[in-house]
């Protein structure tokens, strides 16, 4: 295994040893340098792969305890850190060999970027270039924001209310959703589940990442006639949330927005998603983006960014091992509400406090939380207001997974965090600083 240590050493030594090289020589060095580095990450995944996972826990009780064990005494530090841990508990993906080529792997299929949604019916309203004035410019081609939108088999346009599923930072949404939600809202009665898949895996410029999102809020809601429910994880709520603030249209076509771990301020640990390196490489350009504080959150935030633009509904862990701080006022899953359209806040903790779903859970574990199914089912009929009065709590909180799901929704939802390690590995170019606000939003 490679350690941080090795790396802050390694880089540290190199750096000084060259500070007086002429610009010229320090080129020279830095072409080799970074091909030495793209070496090592190479064999960080050869290192990974060589871990034997334990057996998987075999019962929720086991699985639970195992992630306690893991995430409550300071927690790992860092991607190759996290992973190990996870894999030495058993959580993990069914083949570890996939993680040498996520970009093969994981862009097919369901997982596939490139889509042929149909055509919008003859009447639809326009959304491209824009659907009303005050819509910030797309810059990405329609072609391209329409063949991120993936519509499964079965999609009932219009019969059932339409649920557009939007990934986190270094997954597809089917990779993420897969063992957990889209199975379970594909056989409800509520919903109707379409997902993006959004080229580089949210890990370049968030800002360009959100169009995907506007345009696909203004094209389901075209399709099917309807107003739809948006789900959304890790970072996939920070740039839903910066569509909503600069495409105001969108707004209309919304009847809820249910985040999940979600960090509208960004997060102090959000470094943990870039290699050892990272003061030498840099990180992917949505890393920075996501700090807490960065100018992408003081942008969104200036602009009305910081409250709640449609019903939404906040499910977040004060144990998240991503998303942080999570606990007292200052919880960056937090919005404000000042139009009363409607913001409700589930800290799992508080909601089951002393139960089993109330322990320790972690950030890709809202995925599979009991009160998430439960609270996205009750604002889908319910006009988009959740309220979790209406939820049957103290049966829900005394579970690990939601209804319908199974142990290994669980295991297979936190061995995806290992999964999206392997995206942050091979993601290029990493940046020194994030990317510059975009013109809209200056």
């Amino acid at each position: 295994m490679v350690s941080s240590s090795y790396f802050t050493f390694i880089g540290a030594a190199i750096l000084a040893s060259q500070a007086a090289a002429s610009p010229i020589a320090r080129r020279g060095f830095f072409g080799d340098l970074f091909g030495e580095i793209n070496h090592a990450l190479e064999g960080t995944m050869d290192a990974i792969q060589s871990i034997i996972p334990s057996r998987a826990p075999t019962s929720e009780a086991d699985a639970a305890a195992a992630l306690n064990k893991i995430f409550s005494s300071g927690g790992p530090t860092g991607f190759i850190d996290t992973t190990t841990q996870l894999l030495k508990a058993g959580f993990a993906p069914s083949r570890l060999a996939d993680l040498l080529d996520v970009n093969k792997t994981y862009t097919t299929g369901g997982n596939s970027m490139v889509n042929s949604p149909p055509a919008l019916p003859k009447g639809a309203a326009s959304i491209f270039p824009k659907a009303a004035d005050g819509d910030a410019p797309f810059s990405l081609s329609e072609d391209v924001l329409r063949q991120a939108i993936f519509i499964p088999d079965g999609f009932t346009t219009g019969k059932k209310n339409p649920l557009l599923i939007i990934p986190g930072t270094g997954q597809p949404s089917f990779m993420t959703y897969q063992p957990n939600l889209i199975p379970i809202t594909q056989k409800s009665d509520f919903a109707d589940p379409v997902w993006l898949n959004i080229p580089g895996f949210l890990l370049g410029d968030a800002q360009k990442s959100a169009e995907y999102i506007a345009y696909a809020i203004g094209y389901m809601s075209a399709l099917t006639g309807k107003k739809v429910t948006l789900i959304a994880y890790s970072q996939g709520n920070i740039i839903t949330q910066w569509a909503l603030t600069f495409w105001p249209s969108a707004r209309k076509a919304v009847s809820s927005f249910v985040a999940l771990s979600p960090a509208f301020r960004g997060s102090i640990l959000v470094d943990a998603g870039c290699v050892p390196i990272k003061d030498i490489t840099g990180c992917p350009p949505a890393i920075h983006q996501q700090r807490l504080d960065s100018q992408f959150v003081k942008a969104m935030r200036a602009r009305g960014g910081d409250s709640a633009l449609v019903p939404t509904i906040a499910m977040f862990s004060a144990t998240d091992e991503i998303a942080q701080p999570q606990v007292g006022s200052d919880a960056t899953a937090l919005l404000k509400d000042p139009s009363n359209v409607g913001f409700t806040p589930v800290r799992v903790q508080d909601v089951c406090k002393g139960k089993l779903a109330g322990g320790v859970a972690t950030h890709e574990g809202m995925l599979y939380h009991p009160l998430t199914l439960a609270m996205l089912q009750d604002a889908m009929t319910h006009d988009g207001k959740a309220d979790v009065s209406r939820v049957d709590v103290n049966r829900l909180c005394g579970q690990a997974v939601a209804d319908g799901m199974t142990l290994d929704a669980l295991v297979q939802t936190e061995a995806g965090i290992v999964k999206a390690g392997g995206a942050f590995v091979e993601y290029r170019p990493y940046l020194q600083t994030e990317p510059p606000i975009a013109s809209y939003a200056a």
